[in-house]
């Protein structure tokens, strides 16, 4: 769905390149997607990655183009290395994302995923502030255990 979404965008392939981690059923199928819209410069994809943090980290956004997601780690990982996140509405995406304000969650479908990055891609100031944002967020856990004593406190 994510490689249908870059496609709708054509007019803004000069402002993303988008790197898909790991491998699949699904690949061949991916492979095709890119070639048919001719998103060939816009899209890698990497395979199997033994470390993808360095990816992550590198990354202006962490894209979760998820049908259906339960409480995914890599969005504390993304947040720990400072990259905000962009998912698909999940069970959880809304608090896991949006409350914390680690980035923005877009409707379940290929036109929630083309209109929201559309709009990121359009303005990548808004990426920008993001990513300053999170370079603020300490997520230890020391942090986690006051947290927690607050809220069984009050």
């Amino acid at each position: 769905r994510a490689v249908e979404a870059f496609g709708a965008l054509p007019e803004l392939r000069d402002n993303y390149h988008y790197h898909i981690l790991g491998d699949g059923v699904e690949r061949s199928q991916i492979e095709e997607k890119i070639h048919l819209y001719g998103l060939e410069n816009q899209i890698t994809l990497h395979g199997e990655t033994a470390n993808p943090y360095g990816y992550i980290k590198a990354a202006d956004l962490l894209l979760i183009p998820s049908v259906s997601e339960a409480a995914p780690m890599v969005i504390g990982e993304a947040v720990c290395l400072g990259t905000p996140v962009l998912s698909t509405k999940t069970s959880s995406a809304e608090e896991m994302i949006v409350q914390p304000g680690y980035g923005w969650v877009c409707e379940n479908s290929v036109d929630g995923l083309t209109g929201s990055l559309r709009e990121l891609l359009a303005h990548p100031e808004k990426l920008a502030e993001k990513k300053a944002a999170l370079r603020l967020v300490s997520l230890n856990n020391d942090d986690a255990a006051a947290r927690f004593h607050r809220l069984i406190e009050s």
